[in-house]
């Protein structure tokens, strides 16, 4: 018993030894590194991206879904007998088309937003000029929930048009929730070299058949997920209807 004792207070005294344990003491250790399940892996990235063509195509199908004119709106459902919420929102903007596009994109390619503090994690990479890639990691109490997402940029002449979308996955590695966005910028018609109007939907729905020991988790971070998001377009909103001087508008 006394070699066992002498030879643990040895391995106490490295400094290495005393690092590792201030680690470990800390009540939610912040890793810098992406999460490591399978389902993370650049095959889902890939399979994403991939995609992102396709929600191009369904734009002036989503669209009608959201009411015609230049006032602004905000509406945000919960749709019925399904697991899905729909947002929706119209801004005018006085700024040019390009110009909102461009301080949008750059907003959503750049790291250190006040928003990352929200993740555990948070990685982003730009493949190409229009294609943004994020990968983060978000903890709420004992649960843990890894996110992939995917986002890119079309450049239309009279239009600019943003499509996203996200997969939540629990620690485990089960999917539980997936988001698409929608966003155009169009010319505003009273004035279009000065003016345009930004058009947004949002679809945030939980997984069908998840499963059993997964079900409780999905709807906890459902709500979580929902009200993060509906504050983040609320606020976004906000700041580009508060901000008219050469388009400085403020997304965080």
């Amino acid at each position: 018993m006394a070699k066992v004792r002498a030879s643990f207070l040895k391995v106490l005294k490295k400094p290495q030894t005393l690092k590792d344990m201030d680690f470990v003491a800390q009540l939610q250790p912040k890793v810098d590194r992406p999460p490591s399940q399978p389902r993370f892996s650049d095959a889902v990235l890939e399979e994403m991206s991939n995609n992102l063509d396709w929600l191009r195509l369904d734009t002036d199908t989503v669209f009608p879904l959201v009411e015609n004119g230049t006032k602004v709106s905000f509406r945000w459902q919960s749709v019925p007998d399904t697991n899905n919420i729909q947002a929706s929102s119209i801004t005018p903007v006085a700024c040019s088309v390009h110009e909102l596009g461009q301080m949008l994109w750059r907003r959503a390619s750049n790291s250190g937003r006040e928003t990352d503090k929200l993740f555990r994690y948070i990685q982003r990479k730009s493949p190409s000029p229009l294609d943004v890639n994020v990968v983060a990691s978000l903890l709420e109490g004992l649960l843990c929930v890894n996110s992939v997402s995917t986002y890119r940029r079309y450049d239309e002449g009279d239009r600019v048009i943003l499509v996203g979308t996200t997969k939540w996955f629990l620690s485990t590695g089960e999917l539980v929730l997936q988001d698409s966005s929608w966003t155009v910028m169009s010319a505003s018609p009273e004035d279009p070299l000065h003016s345009c109007v930004l058009k947004n939907f949002y679809k945030l729905e939980r997984v069908p058949n998840a499963p059993a020991h997964a079900a409780q988790a999905e709807r906890f971070f459902f709500k979580i997920t929902s009200d993060k998001m509906r504050g983040f377009h609320q606020l976004m909103q906000d700041n580009l209807l508060s901000t008219f001087d050469h388009c400085r508008i403020q997304v965080e």
